[in-house]
Parts: structure tokens; sequence; C-alpha cells
């Protein structure tokens, strides 16, 4: 900008004059106004070059929920507020911000989310099928996830406190056979969740083996492996749904510890 009183050459945001020090803005001209600093703007169109705090004056941010104004600096706050679990289960990033009020609200969203996944695992787990079988008949395998395997040791008491002969093998059977199904359940469930790890909906060519352990302590080791497959008549989870339950245990997440009796 060029002083109309001595010709120097002055810098586009100058008031004054660097050599007579003559103004440089005509006070009485039709300009518009910083509403933060209430300086005259010579470009309305770019940031005001006086203000102390243009980053303000030039970006506005809103709640994403109730579209309210926010502040920047109580913006970062709130965003640090929200778990990154939570931001998984909102499906939330970090450009997106929430005002004090509807923060809380997120919060409870994603409770309540998280109650609604922790049943829908539970149920989707328990009926993923185990099959001894390569494939299926009139079904199709789309996918091969990868061989999983699973192993439980069990232990089987051997000494008891009853009235005969007859009770103590009848006894033992039992408890034997008690523990071996408990042993077998555990490998199933663990199995189970290997494939849905794998994004899988289907275990097919399992195999069980039994070895005993420990000599005369009446210890076995049960195991079980098969090939971890997508079938396409099966239900299978939503790629959102896949993301939560993975990010749970990359994180060692326990869910019902997390979020208490609220689940």
């Amino acid at each position: 900008m060029q002083c109309k009183a001595c010709g120097i050459k002055n810098s586009p945001n100058s008031r004054y004059c660097i050599k007579c020090g003559s103004g440089l803005i005509d006070l009485n001209g039709d300009y518009e106004y910083c509403p933060n600093c209430n300086s005259p703007l010579l470009y309305p169109d770019k940031p005001c070059p006086y203000c102390t705090d243009t980053q303000n004056v030039m970006e506005q941010i809103f709640c994403e929920e109730c579209k309210i104004n926010l502040n920047k600096g109580i913006l970062f706050s709130n965003v640090k507020k929200l778990s990154e679990f939570d931001q998984v289960l909102l499906e939330l990033n970090s450009s997106k911000v929430f005002c004090d009020k509807c923060i809380q609200s997120q919060k409870n969203k994603a409770t309540a989310k998280l109650k609604v996944l922790k049943k829908r695992f539970e149920s989707y787990i328990e009926n993923i099928p185990v099959l001894s079988v390569e494939s299926l008949l009139n079904h199709t395998i789309v996918k091969y996830c990868g061989i999983i395997n699973s192993q439980s040791i069990v232990k089987v008491e051997t000494v008891r406190e009853f009235g005969n002969d007859k009770d103590i093998w009848n006894n033992l059977t039992n408890d034997f056979e008690y523990k071996m199904k408990l042993g077998e359940k555990a490998n199933l469930l663990s199995l189970r969740k290997e494939a849905l790890k794998n994004g899988a909906n289907a275990v097919v060519k399992c195999d069980i083996n039994y070895a005993e352990l420990g000599g005369s302590n009446y210890m076995f080791l049960i195991g079980m492996m098969g090939t971890a497959v997508v079938i396409e008549e099966f239900e299978i989870l939503t790629e959102y749904e896949q993301k939560v339950y993975n990010y749970t245990l990359e994180h060692r997440l326990n869910l019902g510890e997390m979020y208490g009796k609220q689940l």
C-alpha cells in the first residue's frame, strides 16, 4: 500500500506509513469490519490481519449433534472425552466433534450399541456350524480363511469317598465323562471364536484328538482342528460388526468388566 503523503510503499496490511507515520486507511471509507477486533478489513474475503485470534475468525466449528457453534479450545477436550473404543462403536473420526452436553449422549449411545452387539456376537458364535465333513450339499464355500485349532486340558479326579466299589466306579465314570464334555465344549467355543476372528461363518473338516498327560495324574489334552470358511448361504457379520469384534480381541477388552452391570 502506497502512502499518499510521502509516496513510500508499505506492506498491504499496514495502518500507518513506516516513513512519515501518516494514516494509510481512510476511516471514513466504506469498509467491512472484523467481528472479533473491529478493525477495518481491506480485503473482506481474507482473514483479518490485525486480529490476534485469526484462526477462530476464519473457522466456524459446530457440534455434530445439536449444531451449536463451538470454540476450538473446548472442542479438543470434548474429542478426548470419548474413548477410542467409543469412537469405533459410533464410527466417528477426529474431525467430528460435540459440545459438552452432546458428548455424554454419545457415550450413552456407545453403551447401548455395545449392549446390542454383545448379544449379537454371543448368538452368532453359538450358531457357527462346526462340521467334520469337507463341504455341505447345496452349499457353496466362497472363501477359505485358514486352518484354526484349539486345545484344552482336563483333569479327572481319581479318588473319592463313596460307599462301595460300585459307587466308586459309577461316579468316576460319570466324573470322567462330565469333565471331558466340558473340555470339548470349551474347545468348540474357542474354535468358533477363532473362526469369527478370521471372518469365517463356519468350520469344516473338523477333527478332535485326545491325549493323556502326566501318567497317573489323569490329565487329558483335548485338541480340535478345522478349516475356517465362508459359506454363501450362511449368515455373516457386517464389515462394521467384524471391525468392532476384532477391536475387542486386539485390545483384549472384557466387555462385561468395561461396562459393568450395564451389559
